[in-house]
């Protein structure tokens, strides 16, 4: 029986990658304790309403995320007994060239 996972350490980076892709990137210390990983990501203001399950792969390319807003990006790990607190947040700004 696995236990609910507490994060001491899951740490999350973001970056761009083209367009309207972000590459995130997830450190974690305790992998065997993990079935997998969600990847939160919201417009500042608004709710984490938008949600990726990446599995237990520590990198993931987010799509078609608004440009000319801020957008935050969390992450949690997850397994049989349920789901870790949020990682911390990443706000990211990228301004559209026209």
């Amino acid at each position: 029986m696995k236990r609910l996972i507490v994060l001491l350490l899951l740490t999350l980076a973001v970056t761009s990658v083209w367009a309207k892709d972000w590459k995130v990137t997830l450190e974690h210390e305790k992998l065997e304790m993990v079935d997998g990983f969600k990847i939160y990501y919201r417009v500042k203001g608004s709710s984490y309403s938008r949600v990726v399950d990446i599995g237990k792969t520590l990198h993931a390319t987010v799509s078609n995320v608004p440009d000319d807003v801020v957008v935050c990006f969390t992450a949690t790990a997850y397994n049989e007994g349920g789901e870790s607190p949020h990682s911390n947040k990443v706000c990211v700004y990228r301004e559209t060239y026209r």
